[in-house]
């Protein structure tokens, strides 16, 4: 058993391959498991548990990243973390008081990203308009229908029926279908983005069917870390802007003094500002939200 010391409470776990055999932790269980997930970055790409080791509920598994590979084992896929250093948090900081307490009272964020930029496309097609829950029940299929890498080869060997019996529309079939073949063709080669600015690589990604702009802002988050990326389409960010900022409306011309006054840190700024809009944080309330 390998004991890990934090600052919330200790972890306990036992590692057999890629298995969890044992875990315990004198923490909250979420933190206890994000502890253990910083703890084996970079050394495994995956873990398997048994669901009866996991003591998660099932919305904290799947917030977590787990689903099922067969009945009664979980599988996480370990991901690498948004990259940003301490001269971007003291430049927010300095920037803007009010996100300054946001921040001391956060502290460091730790956010998985997904560099596979073909799987962060699918992810993203499938969860148009429908629950994130129904997202992760149909991405569990398709990545265990592919032996846990989708990869536009293997899609393409799919027939639009088979396609939609993980519980994809019609419409989205067409869009994951259409995209594939541009990047099997060449047409679209998502290294390209590494070389373009954020502009270009937004208009660049827009080409595909189903890809908006704020679709391609989250991509370029999140699979390729861009540093800059404050999106006025996104409504949790705009949410938070009213909660920590107490604005009863959030203009665009309002909403582009805060992207000037982040940038070129807009992304970080994000991360914290989603925090608050998502998280019940005492302090923090939406002034457009109904009283009680």
């Amino acid at each position: 058993m390998t004991i890990i010391q934090t600052d919330e409470g200790e972890v306990f776990y036992k590692l057999e391959g890629h298995d969890i055999t044992l875990f315990d932790c004198k923490c909250s269980v979420v933190d206890g498991w994000k502890n253990l997930f910083r703890v084996l970055r970079g050394q495994l790409d995956y873990i398997l548990v048994n669901f009866d080791i996991l003591q998660l509920t099932a919305h904290e598994y799947k917030f977590l990243g787990f689903y099922e590979v067969e009945p009664g084992l979980m599988r996480k896929n370990i991901q690498p973390t948004f990259q940003y250093d301490m001269e971007a948090i003291e430049y927010l900081k300095n920037k803007d008081k009010k996100l300054a307490r946001v921040i001391e009272m956060i502290g460091p964020i730790e956010e998985e990203i997904i560099p596979d930029i073909y799987y962060n496309f699918v992810r993203s097609i499938v969860g148009q308009q429908i629950s994130v829950y129904a997202q992760y029940a149909i991405m569990a299929r398709l990545m265990n229908a592919m032996n846990h890498h989708i990869t536009p080869e293997k899609v393409i060997n799919y027939k639009d029926e088979e396609l939609k019996s993980f519980g994809l529309s019609e419409r989205k079939v067409v869009y994951i279908k259409t995209a594939t073949e541009k990047v099997i063709n060449g047409d679209i080669d998502f290294e390209e983005i590494h070389h373009m600015t954020d502009e270009e690589a937004i208009q660049y990604l827009t080409q595909l069917k189903g890809v908006g702009e704020w679709t391609a802002e989250m991509m370029l988050m999140f699979s390729y870390n861009r540093m800059d990326i404050f999106s006025y389409k996104d409504l949790a960010i705009i949410r938070g802007l009213r909660m920590i900022y107490r604005h009863k409306e959030v203009s665009r011309e309002r909403f582009e003094k805060y992207r000037r006054r982040f940038s070129p840190y807009g992304s970080l700024a994000s991360l914290y500002i989603w925090v608050i809009s998502e998280q019940n944080i005492e302090g923090y309330s939406d002034p457009l939200a109904k009283k009680k």
